[in-house]
């Protein structure tokens, strides 16, 4: 197993084991402790919290509507204001006069009662015992017993009992409604008016508490920054949320821990009603402190790995460094570079491991370098091979013989032939070196399409232009443009009489020039495209000589994939051809080169 491993890399695992790791241990499972007292502590504060939250609103309850009512159970000449005939025979006009006068004696009655305070109240409506309805809070507003809201009321609720009847949250019934829907909602509470020394029913009484009354009792609580909050009656309906998105959209969780939504939901009844405050409280104050926490174990826990890294570093360094210099090398060796030898340093048996290593790549350079001469003069004399099949000097000097017997002849058009031959053949040879000015190149090319216009009849325009007269003195290989210009005539020429024009430019790109071949010809064959295009792409730069023969055979464009493994061969593989088409529309070839001034 430990041969997996490198030497450096053991040695800092068992510096980790050896001291971290206990550390961590140590560190994890205070951080565990820690976690629970803190979670315990939050529990005991949200339960405690809540109590004390219910005990505020039970005493709101109290003093705002139970307190209120009994006081008004004992008032007779509350009774007998409430119960006093409205005059018989009046009009619907004057008779709504006479409500609304009650009900200012019945405010003013009320408003001047010890417990009744004017800023909390929530009494809204007062029922006689013949059902005739006084609108306290909006007396403008009349309403009788045939009112849907309030015969509904009376409907669901016996005449004869003396407790209280708490409802769900409605909207505010004797207001229109206006924005936000947590300021228009109340908690309608009813109780009939009983005499409790008489036993006789005198009316009923009719709150309407505002929802956001109960909201602000726990809303105020820092409980409520962290946690939602719900009122909840005995039948499980919601009387309050603090999240108006999840009130009667969503159900107060079970009472306890939920690990997996990170939050304590804890409960507390309310004893006046039989409600009950449910609190969701939020975990993340928690996981936050023990995140802290942890990260401050961690910047100490990597305080110490990143000081005991240093200190076995620096020795494992001292002691592997040879080794891993060694092995470096090495890797270059194995992408094909001998050239790195390296000092002789280390323990004893070390530095002579080095030695050796050193005097072995001293000799595969030796035999890389051998081969490389043996395969570049193969190159050579391939290359060489391509241009000089012939004796061009002995075909070149019969051409000028014909020449000058065709002249005697009388016969220019032969003679012209073999003296644009002759001329084709002189710059080919160019005295048996490889390469030739750009302008001479140009040269070769006119008199090639010269004589091809001998052969087609002057069907062949050929125009030729560059950028900057200065670029025709650079050097170039030879005979990169005929095999390009003769293709074009192999695949473009039109039928019949048609002309075929074909454009030469050449240009300077950066480092590099360009030649652009172009012609208005028939186009190539999209599968034949596709062969030449695959040749082009092909990495390989040696010359396959009986592969090129059988391709020419066939017409596949050998002359252009020939250009480009000379180019590539020469220049490397940044340099060569590449070729576009359309059939019936011509083709474009770019042959690309370095820059090289006479």
């Amino acid at each position: 197993m430990m041969k997996h491993f490198r030497l450096r890399t053991i040695l800092l695992l068992l510096a980790v084991l050896g001291i971290c790791l206990p550390s961590v241990v140590i560190s994890v499972s205070l951080t565990h402790q820690y976690k629970q007292r803190m979670l315990q502590d939050y529990i005991s504060y949200v339960n405690n919290e809540l109590v004390r939250i219910a005990d505020s609103i039970d005493n709101y309850l109290n003093a705002n509507i139970l307190a209120i009512s009994e006081a008004l159970l004992y008032d007779a000449e509350f009774h007998t204001l409430l119960n006093a005939d409205l005059p018989a025979g009046e009009t619907p006009e004057a008779l709504r006069w006479e409500y609304m006068a009650r009900e200012y004696l019945l405010n003013r009655h009320l408003e001047g009662m010890a417990n009744y305070g004017v800023m909390d109240m929530h009494l809204a409506l007062l029922m006689n015992e013949r059902g005739e309805c006084f609108n306290l809070a909006y007396p403008i507003q009349v309403l009788g017993r045939d009112n849907p809201w309030v015969s509904g009321l009376c409907k669901n609720e016996d005449d004869w009992t003396i407790r209280f009847h708490w409802y769900p949250p409605v909207e505010n019934p004797l207001e229109s409604p206006y924005a936000g829907s947590r300021s228009n909602m109340v908690i309608p509470v009813t109780r009939n008016i009983i005499s409790p020394l008489t036993q006789k029913l005198y009316g009923k009484q009719i709150f309407l508490l505002p929802e956001e009354q109960l909201f602000a009792l726990y809303n105020a609580s820092e409980l409520a920054k962290n946690s939602r909050i719900w009122l909840i009656d005995e039948q499980g309906r919601q009387i309050s949320c603090s999240d108006l998105t999840a009130w009667n959209q969503e159900s107060p969780p079970p009472p306890g821990l939920d690990d997996r939504q990170k939050t304590y939901t804890g409960r507390s009844a309310i004893g006046v009603n039989g409600w009950t405050l449910v609190c969701e409280a939020s975990l993340a104050t928690i996981e936050e402190g023990v995140g802290r926490k942890a990260a401050q174990d961690a910047i100490w826990i990597g305080g110490l790995l990143a000081v005991i890294c240093l200190v076995v570093t620096f020795a494992a360094n001292a002691i592997t460094g040879p080794l891993y210099t060694l092995m470096a090398s090495m890797s270059r060796a194995s992408h094909k570079d001998f050239s790195g030898h390296i000092p002789e340093q280390g323990t004893k048996d070390v530095s002579r491991l080095i030695g050796n290593y050193n005097s072995l790549l001293s000799d595969v350079d030796d035999l890389i370098y051998r081969e490389y001469e043996v395969s570049r003069q193969k190159q050579q004399a391939e290359m060489d091979a391509l241009v000089t099949q012939i004796n061009p000097h002995f075909l070149y000097n019969t051409l000028e013989s014909i020449v000058w017997q065709a002249r005697a002849a009388g016969v220019p058009r032969v003679a012209d032939m073999a003296h644009y031959l002759g001329e084709l053949f002189n710059l080919t040879v160019n005295k048996g070196k490889p390469m030739m000015s750009i302008e001479k190149e140009l040269q070769h090319v006119q008199m090639y399409v010269n004589l091809q216009n001998m052969r087609y009849n002057d069907r062949i325009r050929l125009k030729i232009s560059w950028d900057d007269e200065a670029l025709l003195v650079c050097r170039t290989l030879k005979l990169i443009l005929q095999p390009v210009v003769e293709n074009s005539i192999l695949h473009g020429m039109p039928p019949a009489e048609g002309i075929l024009t074909i454009y030469i430019h050449v240009e300077q790109e950066g480092d590099g020039l360009v030649f652009y071949v172009e012609d208005d010809g028939n186009g190539i064959e999209p599968e034949q495209l596709c062969s030449l295009v695959r040749k082009l792409e092909d990495p390989s730069v040696m010359y396959d000589r009986e592969g090129a023969e059988r391709e020419k055979c066939q017409g596949n464009g050998i002359g252009i994939v020939n250009v480009h493994q000379r180019l590539r061969l020469y220049y490397g593989n940044r340099y060569g051809v590449t070729i576009q088409s359309s059939l019936g529309q011509g083709t474009c070839t770019e042959i690309r080169i370095p820059v090289q001034p006479v």
